[in-house]
């Protein structure tokens, strides 16, 4: 294969009308609702820490399974703070740093393919499999070790391709500096490595020349890097421990040693799936998931943004084919590329499938298909342009264009609802309760059709944030509601917990339950004296009702604000607002401000949406002896009898509380009208 002497392709238009498209894609594809996005899961970590701890405590947390990541978790949080903002365009520019890389590494193993380099990168930048981009804390760092690994690779294909031996020396130090960082950020991209030595073979001359010559070239040349990999494997497998189970490598071992019979069938099939998954369900699988449950606004405009890209790169396939006709040789580079690409995903996939882990279109698992996504290209790109011609070709490839433009789309919708529904229940969470009781375990349901918490830390964080202003302490605990968590709350366990490096004790006697039942629903804080539930509460909730401490919100001190920059601005005050200072306003027995928001609330034209809502107005009236507006609020739900049943089982808690100290006759009456109780 001819060397370059120059990068002489840089210098063609076509060039830069290429790359001018990938960036319009990418755009279109990546960064519609940018400014609409937050903090998910994982991205509380560095968020809680540098907020309220310190920089040590953010290195800390790392230290047990992927060390780097605390000093780079400190850089980039001293760069970029808690703006949401800051963090997405961040993570971004590393996602279209990669994508950039990839063109550039095609472009030189292939510079005259021009149409199909092309497709390639820009199938690159939409792959669909892949779509946890919005969690853009957690996931930068696995965009800056992929990016890491693409021009690691790209600088030696460049230290290969050059004949000037001073550009080649430059480039091979900058593959090796790449390749010492991006795997331990995360071990498992090390199957990448793969690739470098596939390309390595590839790009050796092999015409004129013996196979054991153009084998002993091609270990000479990969000998740096072998040694490079070698050192970070006895590091990771002999030097370094980590105390997290699922990277624990010698745990790994004794299961492997304990079990062989077991674990190798499953691993093959486990590989095979991946592959399966990564390579062809990826394209379809997500926009089935996404596209079924987003809302016709949101598919209108994921529909026009599919339109321009797919448009934008069927002008560019039109001009190309103008201006340069396929080249003879082309079946032969697809099938190099097909070929490239098949080993390159296995290479990729075996390391995650050995560490038992796989990938699947869930929660935070499609990650492991992010550093398949080169190999995944080159192998469809390949036999798309192999086995299909002219129009069949191009239809599949704009075919595939708009399906995953509509899924990253779609996507991004899911998670910024996903903020939204987390904005709202902070901010009204502010609203209700001024101040939480050290020792306050929270427990919170959150409607699950738009986000629902998996860790305990994804609450017991941001709570830290609004209502502890205390540096480096933990005052407030969390759980998710699981099964396993209300037999915890109905023992009143008191519980150890150490999470990356961070101790403390939960009691369960102090569990405070918060719900949003429904998107249309307030934030209800439940008081288990006299639980009022929602019809759109989930049996989980019923259960553990009862055992919600309402003591633990102090009602005597002035509330906090969340801060702006991490919840956004304050919502507008409509009925949850009032809503939630009825409510604390009623914890503290003040029956007349109770009734005086509520009016304010209906002169002002608000109303729930969720019925329920209505009950602390309706008690307002009770205990305050106007019954006839009492029974005027009870008319708008009268005719519900299964939110009536509800309803009245808090009056009946009630009327078996003296502790409560509520007047007898209103109490009465809520029974006579609400449970037909004479």
């Amino acid at each position: 294969m001819k060397k370059i002497s120059s990068l002489q392709w840089m210098k063609d238009i076509e060039t830069w009308i290429s790359l001018g498209l990938l960036i319009i894609v990418s755009v279109l594809t990546h960064l519609p609702l940018i400014g609409q996005l937050g903090y998910y899961r994982n991205d509380w970590y560095p968020i809680w820490a540098g907020r309220t701890q310190t920089l040590s405590t953010m290195v800390s947390m790392f230290s047990i399974d992927r060390p780097i990541l605390g000093y780079i978790y400190t850089r980039t949080y001293l760069l970029l703070g808690d703006n949401p903002l800051g963090w997405q365009v961040f993570a971004y520019l590393f996602r279209l740093a990669g994508a950039i890389g990839v063109f550039w590494l095609l472009r030189l193993i292939w510079p005259k393919m021009r149409l199909f380099t092309t497709s390639a990168a820009i199938l690159f930048v939409v792959y669909p499999g892949f779509l946890e981009g919005p969690a853009a804390i957690t996931f930068s760092n696995h965009l800056i070790a992929y990016a890491l690994a693409i021009y690691s690779i790209l600088f030696t294909v460049i230290s290969i391709r050059s004949n000037n031996k001073y550009v080649a020396i430059l480039a091979t130090g900058l593959a090796l500096l790449c390749q010492i960082g991006y795997p331990f950020i995360y071990e498992y991209m090390v199957g990448l490595e793969g690739l470098r030595l596939l390309l390595i073979w590839y790009l050796i001359p092999g015409a004129k020349r013996s196979t054991k010559a153009r084998v002993a070239e091609a270990f000479l040349r990969w000998l740096p890097y072998l040694f490079v990999l070698g050192g970070f494997l006895f590091w990771r497998f002999f030097i370094f421990k980590s105390t997290r189970p699922t990277t624990d490598v010698s745990k790994l071992i004794g299961l492997y040693s304990s079990t062989p019979l077991e674990m190798v069938p499953k691993v093959v099939a486990g590989t095979l799936m991946d592959f399966l998954n990564a390579v062809l369900l990826a394209w379809v699988v997500p926009f089935y998931q996404l596209v079924s449950t987003t809302q016709y606004r949101d598919l209108v405009a994921g529909v026009i943004l599919a339109v321009l890209v797919s448009a934008s790169f069927w002008l560019y396939s039109r001009w190309i084919r103008k201006k340069e006709p396929l080249l003879a040789e082309e079946d032969r580079i697809y099938r190099n590329s097909f070929m490239i690409g098949l080993v390159t995903v296995f290479c990729a996939i075996i390391p995650v499938a050995a560490s038992n882990r796989h990938i699947t279109f869930s929660t935070w698992l499609d990650r492991y298909t992010l550093h398949t996504t080169v190999g995944v290209v080159l192998l469809v790109t390949g036999g798309i342009f192999l086995m299909m011609k002219n129009q069949a070709r191009l239809w599949l490839l704009l075919s595939l264009l708009f399906l995953s433009v509509l899924t990253h789309y779609s996507n991004q919708v899911s998670f910024r609802n996903a903020w939204e529904i987390q904005q709202t229940f902070w901010w009204q969470l502010s609203w209700r309760a001024p101040q939480l009781e050290d020792g306050t375990v929270l427990m919170v349901n959150l409607p699950s059709n738009i986000y629902g918490y998996e860790e305990d830390y994804e609450i017991w964080m941001p709570a830290n944030i609004i209502y502890n202003d205390v540096p480096n302490t933990l005052r407030i605990y969390a759980e998710v509601l699981c099964p396993e968590s209300v037999i915890q709350v109905f023992r009143g366990a008191i519980e150890h917990r150490y999470i990356s490096n961070t101790e403390f004790d939960r009691n369960f006697n102090h569990a405070l339950v918060v719900s949003m039942p429904s998107p249309l629903s307030c934030v209800h804080v439940i008081d288990g004296e006299s639980p009022e539930l929602s019809l759109d509460e989930p049996p989980i909730v019923d259960w553990v009702a009862p055992y919600s401490h309402i003591q633990q919100i102090a009602t005597d001190v002035t509330p906090p604000l969340p801060p702006e920059i991490i919840f956004g601005r304050e919502p507008a005050h409509t009925w949850c607002y009032y809503y939630q200072k009825m409510n604390l306003a009623r914890q503290s027995g003040a029956w007349d401000e109770v009734i005086a928001l509520g009016e304010e609330a209906v002169r002002a034209g608000f109303e729930p949406l969720d019925q329920s809502e209505w009950m602390p107005l309706i008690e307002g009236y009770a205990f305050t002896g106007d019954l006839e507006k009492a029974n005027s609020v009870i008319a708008k739900i009268y005719n519900d009898s299964n939110l009536r049943y509800n309803l009245c089982v808090s009056v009946l808690t009630q009327k078996g509380n003296p502790a409560l100290n509520l007047p007898i006759g209103g109490v009465d009456f809520l029974l006579d009208r609400l449970c037909g109780i004479p």
